[in-house]
């Protein structure tokens, strides 16, 4: 908060300088000896007159500065209230949890468990966890991305994966159901992968599919595929 009282008191007292400046500036226009010629005196007005609009205009602009200055102080000064204050530890913990969250995705559990890895005991990384804002459905979602950026999986063995992971039933349900995966096209690449070690007849292929998750249908589909 030191800068912006700094900044603040810098522009009150470049607004409180250039209202003297408009101050003196009218007093000199109104001060004119009376024995001076008019041409003089008009030459004078007129630099009086531009002499004020240009502090006005200055006044203004340090005006919208400090209007400013203040709502960004404000901001701050919210934002961190809004912060849940613990211990040193819990909040080196919370620093570490939203570093991570903000380069994979992790379950409630699965953030702990990383933590406690990194040398947190368990209670400062439960209180993270609990802290970090982390919307876990949505955690689930990215994690079902990632997943399948590397991997085939059918929807069924994908919420069984995310499970895997720590995420509740109901997050690896959410997960798996809204990432926008073609299962069928899903079934393909996991036939392709399977071909790839051989070994494999389009029955037993499809038989392998649907021991994967995958729907008799979509099973169907991928081991078709792969052998047209």
């Amino acid at each position: 908060m030191k800068k912006y009282a700094a900044v603040v008191l810098g522009a009150v007292t470049s607004a409180a300088l250039l209202v003297g400046c408009v101050s003196s500036d009218s007093s000199a226009g109104t001060s004119e000896p009376q024995t001076e010629e008019v041409s003089t005196e008009e030459a004078s007005s007129e630099a009086a007159s531009e002499s004020v609009s240009k502090a006005a205009e200055d006044l203004s602009k340090a005006v919208d500065d400090l209007q400013k200055v203040l709502e960004d102080a404000g901001a701050e000064v919210s934002a961190a209230a809004d912060l849940p204050q613990g211990t040193t530890e819990q909040n080196r913990a919370l620093k570490s949890a939203t570093q991570y969250l903000s380069h994979t995705a992790f379950s409630h559990d699965g953030l702990i468990g990383q933590l406690e890895y990194e040398g947190f005991s368990t209670d400062d990384a439960t209180w993270a966890a609990d802290n970090c804002g982390a919307d876990w459905m949505e955690q689930a979602l990215k994690s079902a991305a990632q997943y399948l950026d590397h991997q085939a999986f059918s929807q069924s063995g994908l919420a069984k994966q995310l499970e895997y992971e720590k995420f509740t039933p109901d997050q690896a349900q959410y997960g798996a159901e809204n990432c926008g995966a073609d299962w069928n096209e899903q079934a393909v690449k996991c036939a392709e992968s399977y071909m790839d070690m051989g070994g494999f007849s389009q029955d037993s292929l499809k038989q392998q599919l649907e021991y994967e998750g995958f729907t008799s249908e979509q099973a169907q589909h991928g081991a078709s595929e792969v052998f047209k």
